[in-house]
């Protein structure tokens, strides 16, 4: 069980270093915008330039709605941060401890996992905004591949970095 715990434990520090603010930026007219204006509105800084065009709007709403937040996954991690917790705390045989425990640990991780590859599929709505505006529209809008890479925590040297924030 100490294990377990420590391993909750160093997972929950990398996911407090992970919650840097990150500023995406394009390049408009040479210049250079801020993409991510605030913390809860992604992609408020193309708003200006998507709303020209009605279909990249249509993504730029889309992708701006499914970065909310849900309370589904606020749930789904207390319920199993809950279980832990009871699975290490409370008076049952070693093996209910272990399995409630587990299940915990096993909530925890499916719930990042699903929430995080969401959230990388929700980026493909905000290259679509910025495709779509670019088709029929001037000044183009110019995303280097860098600032897609940072948006899915993709590192060079073939290295993978998970990370999830929540925010309330």
């Amino acid at each position: 069980m100490n294990k377990i715990l420590l391993i909750i434990t160093l997972f929950s520090l990398q996911v407090a270093q992970a919650n840097d603010v990150c500023s995406r930026i394009c390049m408009v007219n040479d210049q250079e915008i801020l993409i991510d204006l605030n913390t809860n509105q992604k992609g408020e800084g193309l708003r200006n330039y998507l709303e020209k065009d009605s279909v990249a709007s249509m993504y730029l709403e889309k992708y701006q709605k499914n970065n909310e937040f849900h309370w589904t996954d606020a749930a789904l991690g207390t319920a199993g941060a809950v279980m832990v917790g009871v699975g290490l705390l409370a008076n049952l045989e070693t093996k209910q401890k272990t399995a409630v425990a587990v299940s915990g640990a096993v909530l925890i991780v499916a719930n990042f996992v699903i929430g995080y590859s969401l959230k990388n599929a929700n980026e493909k709505n905000l290259e679509r905004a910025i495709e779509e505006y670019n088709k029929r529209n001037e000044p183009k809008i110019f995303m280097s591949p860098l600032s897609y890479k940072n948006t899915q925590n993709i590192v060079d040297h073939n290295k993978i970095v998970l990370s999830k924030s929540w925010s309330f």
